[in-house]
């Protein structure tokens, strides 16, 4: 806060106005970003569990139930939480 620049900038985005927008849309555009990024790996991850190839160009049955029981697994302690 002792350079005259980094106060300056401090200052201006610390008005009750601006501080507010600012709050609101990082809300606003970290809850897009979420969803956008979670539908993308969702999709990604279940287009390679149901993907109807056979090996070696799909996933093999047996990577496919552990990526499954990896999934689930990772669940469990959030949905505790």
């Amino acid at each position: 806060m002792a350079q005259p620049a980094v106060h300056g900038v401090f200052r201006a985005l610390s008005q009750p106005v601006i501080c507010t927008l600012l709050y609101a849309g990082t809300l606003y555009a970290w809850h897009y970003l979420m969803h956008v990024t979670m539908l993308a790996s969702g999709l990604l991850f279940f287009w390679r569990v149901f993907d109807p190839r056979p090996a070696p160009w799909g996933t093999p049955f047996h990577q496919r139930l552990v990526m499954l029981g990896a999934a689930i697994f990772a669940n469990i302690p959030l949905g505790a939480v």
